[in-house]
């Protein structure tokens, strides 16, 4: 949709030119087996991830629900394989605390559509940093 060259794996230590980047897959459960919205997407996650391993100064941050990394092996794997990847589960969001982060970051949580704010986050992130290795199911 962004009409890339390449893909990102490959364009984005370009742009970084040898500084720090970050990549940032969030709801990477869409292609888990679990919640099986988008399964046979995982092989193109798992090929920037692949090429993201050249670039040692480039950070990954996935971003997954729990139960699809206890519930497939694959996303597990991209956990377990990889001694320097790191869990960083998110517990309960109070509403006050939710309301201070959108505060600081310059929105005023009266003014937003009319939605209860969320007491719990819908996923957990995982990051193998780095170098995240190539897995076949």
């Amino acid at each position: 949709m962004m009409n890339l060259q390449d893909s990102p794996g490959i364009l984005l230590p370009g742009v970084a030119d040898g500084g720090p980047g970050l990549f940032v897959v969030d709801q990477l459960d869409a292609v888990s087996l679990y919640s099986g919205r988008m399964a046979d997407v995982f092989e193109a996650v798992e090929d920037v991830l692949a090429q993201l391993s050249a670039a040692p100064n480039i950070k990954v941050l996935l971003v997954v629900r729990t139960v699809d990394v206890e519930q497939d092996g694959r996303l597990s794997r991209l956990m377990t394989a990889d001694v320097r990847a790191e869990r960083f589960p998110v517990g309960e969001l109070t509403e006050d605390s939710v309301r201070a982060v959108l505060t600081a970051s310059g929105n005023d949580p009266d003014k937003m559509p009319s939605c209860s704010l969320p007491s719990t986050p819908p996923c957990a992130p995982c990051r193998p940093p780095n170098r995240p290795p190539r897995l076949t199911p």
